[in-house]
């Protein structure tokens, strides 16, 4: 797997939730499932994300750093410019 920023999502019993912002590179975009098995092999279980979210770009700073405050306005990868992203997770609600 690539680099996947990963930031708190907005969540609705939590208040915020480890959320990974995905740009899918192939037709078959990653589940949350392996995204996190992934991560557990790598690191503790509590750092694994809650929810995947695919979008279009991953918008970057001037220095190259993924923008993660700029990320809640990220087009979706699912729904094209602009529209709601898809939403994978525990608490995923339809986009």
């Amino acid at each position: 797997m690539a680099r996947i920023p990963v930031g708190g999502g907005d969540d609705a019993e939590w208040g915020q939730a480890v959320t990974a912002f995905v740009v899918p590179s192939g037709p078959t975009p990653p589940t949350l499932e392996a995204l996190r098995d992934a991560v557990k092999a790598q690191l503790p279980p509590y750092c694994a994300p809650q929810r995947l979210e695919l979008v279009t770009a991953i918008p970057r700073t001037s220095l190259g750093k993924p923008r993660r405050s700029a990320l809640v306005s990220a087009p979706s990868a699912a729904g094209g410019g602009g529209g709601p992203r898809h939403r994978e997770g525990r608490h995923a609600q339809p986009g």
